[in-house]
């Protein structure tokens, strides 16, 4: 059997978003949604009020593209923008403008999804969801599994100057197929910005891992450099982040620092009771 290929590569994998998703509530979006002058006016208001969501040649502005519906929600329909200005390989940039309370790919309404999908958090079964809230347990599969397809980067983070400076980096234990792996995590300004799968512990797979932060950052901001990452000492995730970003400064957790120097020092217990029992 010939073994399969597969032609992605990483930067297509992590390729910016073409939704654009803005805060409104279903009833007054089912109002001016078939407005193209209603329309119009309460994008033009988002774009002053939101200009992080939008593209940043957005004010050189845009037309109104076309409309598309769906069989999966009855009575929903999103339409897309064309930008005035081109690509830089002189192409058509189409967005889609969605509403905050529908799904991507029409997969339903965030507030119908939202109950089941927390109740995910303490490892209810696909088929117990199926059994309360109905569909199937192939559509909550790929439903919860729909968020690892997008940008973290860019779906926390639009402008590019809010790339935050100053990082923190962590594993956290988990299972794949049975075998230990961990999580490698990369938050700042208290969001989420990475959050890749590493097959182990060493260097290479954990500069893997975190590697995937840096190409979405890069996407967003080409010369972007982080200046510090905070870590909990481990030596193989200090030299994989000098790897990514060599001129980086690692940081150690103070809470693990002070733990390592109370391990070491168990032996200096009775001279450090001494010393306080003098004073």
């Amino acid at each position: 059997m010939p073994q399969r290929q597969c032609t992605k590569t990483k930067t297509q994998v992590t390729r910016p978003s073409k939704r654009i998703t803005l805060p409104i509530e279903t009833e007054n979006y089912n109002e001016i949604v078939e407005d193209r002058h209603l329309y119009r006016q309460w994008l033009d208001e988002m774009i002053v009020t939101y200009p992080e969501l939008f593209p940043a040649n957005i004010g050189e502005g845009y037309t109104l593209h076309d409309g598309r519906s769906s069989g999966k929600l009855e009575g929903m329909r999103l339409r897309r923008i064309c930008l005035k200005a081109r690509s830089i390989e002189d192409k058509k940039q189409v967005f889609t403008i969605a509403p905050s309370a529908v799904m991507p790919y029409f997969a339903g309404l965030a507030d119908e999804i939202e109950k089941a999908l927390f109740l995910r958090r303490f490892d209810v079964p696909f088929w117990a969801l199926t059994y309360i809230f109905g569909r199937d347990d192939q559509y909550w599969y790929r439903l919860e599994n729909q968020f690892g397809r997008y940008n973290l980067v860019q779906t926390v983070i639009k402008d590019p100057e809010k790339l935050p400076k100053h990082l923190l980096a962590d594993e956290k234990v988990t299972w794949l197929n049975g075998e230990e792996v961990v999580v490698a995590t990369t938050v700042g300004d208290d969001c989420v910005l990475g959050a890749s799968v590493a097959l182990g512990i060493d260097t290479p797979n954990l500069e893997e891992a975190y590697q995937h932060f840096k190409d979405e950052a890069l996407q967003l901001n080409p010369e972007y450099q982080p200046e510090t990452v905070n870590t909990d000492g481990w030596e193989a995730t200090q030299k994989a982040w000098h790897h990514l970003f060599p001129l980086i400064v690692i940081l150690e957790c103070f809470l693990h620092a002070f733990i390592k120097i109370r391990q070491r020092g168990k032996h200096m217990k009775d001279l450090a009771t001494h010393h306080f029992e003098g004073r």
